[in-house]
C-alpha cells in the first residue's frame, strides 16, 4: 500500500476491541493487523474529504468508516461480514471500549488537486493522537 495517495494509518492498543474482533475472526486473520504486543496496526486507503477526529468517539467512528471503505482487506472483510454484530458489541460495551484505548494515533495523508491551480496537487499530512490514562482517587475518611 506504499503507493497509496490517500491513506490512513491507525496504531492503537485496545484489548476490548481485539476481544470484539476475535469473536468474528480466525487468529491467523487477526495476526495480519494485531502485533505480538497486542497493538493494532492498520494502513488503509481512504476517500477524501476527511473529517479529522477530535475525541475518542470520533476516532472510533473514523476507524470503522475507513475499515468499511476497505472491503478488500482482511479487517474490511471481517467487519463487513459481521458488521451488525460488531457494531452491536461496540455499542453495548462502548464505555469499556473507550476506556480501553491507552494510546491511539491516527495519521491521515491526502493528496488532492489544488483549488487555485488545477495542474498542481496539495498534499496534507495530519496526525491525531489520543492518550488516556486512568487515575484512581482514594478518599480517606
Amino acid at each position: 500500500m506504499d503507493e497509496l495517495r490517500n491513506y490512513t494509518e491507525i496504531h492503537t492498543t485496545n484489548a476490548v476491541l481485539i476481544d470484539i474482533l476475535s469473536r468474528y475472526a480466525e487468529n491467523s486473520d487477526l495476526a495480519e493487523f494485531v502485533a505480538e504486543d497486542g497493538s493494532i496496526n492498520l494502513k488503509l486507503s481512504l476517500t477524501p474529504p476527511v473529517d479529522i477526529p477530535s475525541d475518542c468517539e470520533q476516532a472510533i467512528s473514523f476507524m470503522f468508516t475507513v475499515i468499511e471503505q476497505n472491503p478488500d482487506t482482511t479487517i474490511g472483510k471481517i467487519y463487513l461480514a459481521n458488521q451488525k454484530d460488531i457494531l452491536r458489541d461496540v455499542v453495548f460495551g462502548l464505555s469499556k471500549l473507550m476506556d480501553g484505548f491507552s494510546n491511539m494515533k491516527i495519521i491521515i495523508h491526502t493528496t488532492l488537486p489544488d483549488e487555485n491551480n488545477p495542474e498542481a496537487e496539495v498534499s496534507k499530512h495530519t496526525e491525531f493522537t489520543l492518550s488516556r490514562s486512568r487515575s484512581t482517587a482514594v478518599e480517606n475518611k
